[in-house]
């Protein structure tokens, strides 16, 4: 009976040979063997135990010989080569760890370093990544405060230099809570708009990774991977917050509600696919871009084996600290609050409303109940928490891709510097808003004959932002609760009055 033909990966394919001397003088083709990490890896293990997937047993280090010879060769012309850009030429030689294929790749790629590609996770699109997750931090927990225990004890701190503080000459605008709010719907739309176009940059980056990355490495297209997780939660934590925060005050819009949903449907689909793409491997044309690397004669007309440098160098190291699986589900209760929020923003329509009342009638008995109330503010605890622990990780794992090297902090281009200025805008109107008032700010963006006052209306449940509600337009008599319309022809809605006077245009 003959023995079944041996199966070696070598090439693109595997491929049947008549024994194990027919396979291994395949190998010994430099085209044949530096073809791929597998073929490196099998043609090792077939030398050395005899068998290309079996390495139990002893083995036969002189047997694997030619081939550390082979793989010597071309590591030195690699370091001998003008281009050395992926490192690695500390070199000393495999012939010690031939017995072991793990041992093989540790020794070869462990001064090996790869950085992102710089247009989708430069320093200055870090900075600017991270510059969006404080500010909306920060907004959050200013609004979150508001009206709580902490509000009161500053009121009585602020009262005690009452005096001091009418004597002090200041341009500041009392009311910086509503500052705040205001500025907050502009930074939503903003960075709803810069997420979609990274989003959508990455997305198509996936079709054809070896064309938008340019990587040199597989390391390197992993830790593109790994970006294109956290930008995708990049775009759902931010986003979501913000839009958890102003429906909490009461400044949702649809306009505000369609743009953040779009955003975080994208973002998603950024982390589900970029998981996805690290978990099934690469694709000929994601490994392409390869071949762009220094081609040496003597590794068989390809890039020295270091671009196949993944496993060993991420997998022991960072993949120790960069918590994937925290990423994965991070776009799951971004969307559960989306969902809520859109459900809370229907059932303010007339209609739906009273069709929702009509076949759930014991609905309107717990409207104002104790029981609601609890359930709202457990709610926001509880997704509080869960936004502070999904934050933390955010930050955290961009943390661990500079400490690793993956971020290039010295590349300051042009596009890293757009990337930071960014939110300028969005801060330069809060400074002026807060300085000079809303009214002030609102004379350089209405155009006459309307403008913009402030109304002595106090109360937050009114504090809603203009169109929220689909009958509600300014300078109308609709029939819409929040709104109160005078006989001069302007509007009241949440604390302030857009008059239309009787100037010319």
């Amino acid at each position: 009976m003959s023995n079944p033909p041996t199966q070696c990966y070598l090439g693109t394919a595997y491929t049947a040979y008549n024994s194990t001397t027919a396979c291994l003088a395949e190998c010994l083709q430099p085209k044949q063997f530096f073809s791929s990490d597998d073929a490196i890896s099998q043609c090792f293990n077939l030398a050395a135990y005899g068998n290309a997937f079996n390495t139990g047993g002893p083995c036969n280090e002189s047997a694997a010989s030619p081939l550390v010879h082979l793989f010597d060769t071309c590591m030195q012309d690699y370091c001998q080569h003008e281009d050395q850009e992926l490192g690695g030429c500390n070199y000393t030689g495999i012939s010690t760890s031939i017995c072991r294929d793990d041992d093989i790749w540790h020794t070869l790629c462990n001064k090996v370093s790869a950085s992102v590609n710089a247009d989708i996770g430069g320093i200055g699109v870090v900075i600017s990544y991270i510059m969006q997750i404080l500010m909306a931090l920060v907004a959050w927990i200013i609004l979150s405060l508001k009206g709580s225990w902490f509000t009161s004890i500053y009121r009585k701190w602020s009262r005690a230099g009452d005096t001091r503080h009418e004597k002090r000459s200041t341009k500041c605008h009392s009311d910086q809570a509503a500052v705040l709010k205001s500025m907050l719907v502009e930074f939503q739309e903003a960075q709803c708009f810069f997420m979609l176009a990274t989003q959508i940059a990455v997305l198509i980056s996936f079709g054809n990774q070896a064309k938008f990355y340019g990587p040199k490495d597989e390391a390197q297209l992993d830790m593109d991977n790994y970006l294109g997780q956290i930008i995708g939660t990049g775009g759902l934590l931010p986003i979501s917050l913000v839009l958890f925060t102003l429906n909490n005050i009461g400044m949702i819009s649809w306009y505000i509600l369609v743009l953040s949903g779009i955003t975080l449907a994208t973002s998603s689909a950024t982390v589900i696919i970029s998981t996805k793409n690290e978990d099934n491997g690469y694709t000929p044309s994601s490994l392409a871009g390869f071949y762009d690397t220094a081609s040496i004669d003597s590794c068989g007309g390809y890039p020295p084996p270091i671009v196949f440098c993944d496993e060993v160098w991420y997998k022991s190291t960072i993949s120790q600290y960069f918590d994937q699986k925290v990423l994965s589900w991070t776009y799951i209760f971004p969307l559960v609050v989306f969902s809520v929020i859109l459900s809370q923003l229907l059932l303010t329509l007339p209609r739906l409303s009273r069709f929702v009342k009509g076949m759930l009638p014991q609905l309107s008995r717990l409207e104002g109940s104790k029981l609601v109330t609890y359930l709202n503010v457990l709610w926001i605890v509880a997704i509080s928490i869960l936004y502070l622990f999904a934050i933390y990780s955010y930050l955290a794992n961009l943390y661990y891709l500079n400490k690793f090297g993956a971020i290039d902090t010295s590349n300051w281009t042009l596009g890293q510097i757009v990337a930071v200025t960014i939110w300028a805008p969005v801060l330069l109107k809060y400074i002026y808003s807060a300085c000079f008032g809303i009214e002030a700010h609102s004379r350089v963006r209405f155009a006459k004959p309307y403008e913009l006052t402030k109304s002595n209306h106090s109360n937050p449940q009114i504090d809603t932002e203009r169109g929220a509600l689909p009958e509600r337009e300014i300078g109308s008599n609709g029939n819409n609760p929040h709104e109160e319309t005078t006989q001069h022809g302007y509007s009241k809605i949440g604390g302030a009055q857009l008059i239309e006077t009787e100037a010319e245009v």
